[in-house]
């Protein structure tokens, strides 16, 4: 099964999302799944990679020409696939069988909320999962449930999006 995860190109200042991100690496490596990521080197996304990689993960990494210039990129990844655009990075990773989120930035919360909308509207039927490490997304997941306690969002639409507290949890239920 591939596997996308979204995440911060910092690592935070919560170790646990840094401890998240190592744990998740080796938790799709142990499952005998693939990852596939936004190919940096550097914050959580280095770190996912590099646990992945420890345990001989198969490790895709998918990243804009415009990101490729200084020590961005990881290569050492099985393979790394260089496109021309963040929208024709988020298509490639949109065809994985489960989009993860671990925290992150902007940029993190756009990629799975576009992978939860496309999920939704019957694009693809893959899981889409929040990692809300030490409660990082529960705004966002109040935000959701306001949604529904206000007609913009249907309950069956809602849990379309799982959240787990830990890597762990997140484990029992892979």
């Amino acid at each position: 099964m591939k596997i996308s995860v979204y995440c911060g190109a910092n690592v935070g200042n919560n170790e646990n999302f840094a401890l998240s991100a190592n744990k998740l690496g080796k938790l799709i490596a142990k499952t005998g799944n693939i990852l596939v990521y936004g190919a940096g080197k550097i914050g959580l996304m280095g770190l996912l990679a590099e646990a992945a990689l420890s345990l001989d993960c198969e490790v895709i990494g998918v990243m804009p020409e415009f990101l490729t210039h200084g020590e961005r990129v990881h290569n050492g990844l099985s393979k790394l696939t260089i496109v021309e655009t963040m929208a024709e990075r988020k298509k490639i990773l949109f065809e994985s069988d489960m989009y993860i989120a671990l925290p992150g930035g902007v940029g993190t919360l756009e990629e799975i909320s576009e992978a939860y909308s496309g999920v939704r509207l019957g694009l693809s039927n893959s899981r889409c999962v929040l990692l809300n490490i030490d409660g990082y997304y529960n705004e966002f997941i109040a935000y959701l449930d306001r949604m529904v306690e206000n007609g913009f969002l249907s309950q069956k639409d809602r849990d379309i999006l799982e959240v787990y507290n830990s890597v762990e949890q997140l484990g029992e239920n892979l």
